[in-house]
């Protein structure tokens, strides 16, 4: 079966690719395809759809284990602050995305901010909150 470019499923076949490069250590493979993938799916699928928001978390999280941390978190901050808005339906997303940027920010040399987010998140996982409405303080310590 064939994809074109401009078919729905082609960002997500191309997304499993750029995991498995990453499997092998082939981690520049994995950032370049990562990065195709996420632009082409907000192409498809438009930006406000799901599969966008992973492909990119997926491309921080490449850039975060190749090297590129500074820049992984960044977008991971990003992608993480537009989790805000998703709410419940999107938790496990929300979630993956903070563990992720606990990873970057690790791999970036931050060993104080890295433990500081994780608390955060059990804090709010042990409220039912998973620091997901407007009354948590979703801040990151810098911020505050």
């Amino acid at each position: 079966m064939e994809f074109g470019a401009d078919d729905p499923d082609t960002p997500g076949w191309r997304s499993s690719r750029d995991w498995d490069y990453r499997g092998v250590g082939d981690l520049d493979a994995a950032v370049a395809g990562a990065r195709a993938a996420a632009e082409d799916s907000a192409r498809v699928l438009g930006p406000d759809h799901a599969d966008p928001h992973r492909q990119r978390a997926g491309l921080a999280r490449f850039l975060a284990e190749n090297g590129e941390a500074a820049e992984g978190v960044r977008l991971l901050r990003v992608l993480y602050a537009e989790s805000q808005t998703f709410g419940w339906r999107r938790k496990d997303e929300t979630r993956s995305i903070r563990m992720a940027l606990v990873t970057a920010l690790e791999l970036n040399g931050d060993l104080q901010e890295a433990p500081a987010v994780l608390r955060r998140l059990e804090a709010g996982e042990t409220h039912g909150k998973l620091a997901l409405d407007p009354w948590h303080d979703t801040r990151f310590p810098g911020e505050r």
